[in-house]
């Protein structure tokens, strides 16, 4: 039995969990909304898969190469 992530977390917070702003829960699945804080890339196509078309594809390639270049500053691999 494979349990997702959210479910885990509500069983853990029960009662002291509230309701995210869309902003900070979106699904990339929904309509597209004015500056997302955080998306969610749930289903078979993600903005990394090749070959695919995905609506925040170009955004993802943007902060991808951001933190590959942080990491490379740190000293860490990319």
């Amino acid at each position: 039995c494979r349990i997702h992530d959210q479910f885990a977390l509500n069983i853990y917070t029960r009662e002291h969990r509230t309701k995210l702003d869309p902003a900070w829960n979106h699904f990339a699945t929904q309509e597209i909304i004015e500056d997302p804080m955080l998306v969610h890339f749930i289903g078979r196509v993600k903005p990394w898969t090749k070959g695919a078309y995905h609506a925040f594809q170009g955004e993802w390639q943007v902060h991808a190469a951001a933190v590959a270049t942080r990491l490379k500053a740190l000293g860490g691999s990319s």
